[in-house]
């Protein structure tokens, strides 16, 4: 789909059935869209000297993304023809990895308390809440729709909290974090906090980047199989399948 001298990351669906992701083919990160066989490029931002990425389309349409252009990386919203730009955050904290949920939020993660957790905010940046209180940071985050289906449906929760009817009565967040052998898992929990699980628990291999596809299927990145590869999963962690097997590195970020 893309074939420039430089590097493209982070493509994500788009409701208008475009293609956006982040490039560097003109010298900093700025984010495009493309159709689905790569053809009708365009620029959304053109900020010399200014590094925009990890775009995400959200349910309007409307794309948020993570800039440089101030002391500390924030997050920020535009059109998808490129106009009506608008800063979200406004603290002198860190911000990444912001999706949008089917409901509008947005979910981001953020250094505002003692270490990076999961916040949610609203389409204009209005009410910022913390949804994690975990014992290390984490580092990106995608969010499963209520209706999202498990592979073991009434029998899933097996955490010592027994609250087995929660996840199906609010959406659900998937997170990366480092796991107690040291390498990093996929982790999974209620937006209140409850029924946290580490969905992957692969040891010393690397499980990251998490990505909801209109399939259902939960897709990610991991090491396990000895080179950096595409796997898809159910979203309680079942069937792991990989989906691109090949030496050089590959992942959905």
């Amino acid at each position: 789909m893309t074939d420039d001298a430089t590097d493209d990351a982070s493509p994500r669906f788009s409701p208008d059935g475009r293609v956006v992701f982040a490039s560097r083919r003109n010298g900093s990160w700025q984010i495009y869209s493309m159709n689905w066989d790569g053809s009708g490029v365009k620029a959304l931002t053109k900020d010399t000297g200014v590094n925009n990425y990890r775009p995400f389309p959200g349910p309007d349409g409307r794309i948020v993304f993570v800039t440089d252009r101030f002391q500390k990386p924030q997050i920020m919203s535009i059109n998808p023809d490129g106009t009506d730009l608008r800063r979200l955050t406004h603290t002198e904290d860190y911000y990444d990895s912001p999706v949008v949920g089917l409901d509008g939020m947005i979910y981001f993660t953020s250094s505002r308390s003692s270490k990076w957790e999961v916040w949610r905010m609203f389409p204009d940046g209005g009410k910022p809440e913390q949804l994690t209180q975990t014992p290390r940071n984490i580092k990106e985050v995608a969010v499963l729709p209520p209706d999202a289906q498990d592979q073991i449906k009434r029998t899933t929760n097996r955490s010592l909290l027994l609250n087995p009817y929660g996840f199906y009565t609010q959406p659900k967040l998937i997170y990366t974090m480092a796991s107690d052998s040291g390498g990093l898992s996929l982790y999974r929990t209620n937006l209140d906090g409850s029924d946290p699980r580490n969905i992957t628990a692969n040891q010393l291999n690397n499980d990251r980047s998490p990505m909801l596809a209109p399939n259902g299927r939960l897709y990610f990145t991991s090491d396990r199989g000895g080179s950096t590869d595409i796997w898809s999963m159910t979203p309680d962690g079942y069937q792991p399948t990989v989906i691109i097997d090949h030496p050089a590195y590959d992942s959905t970020m």
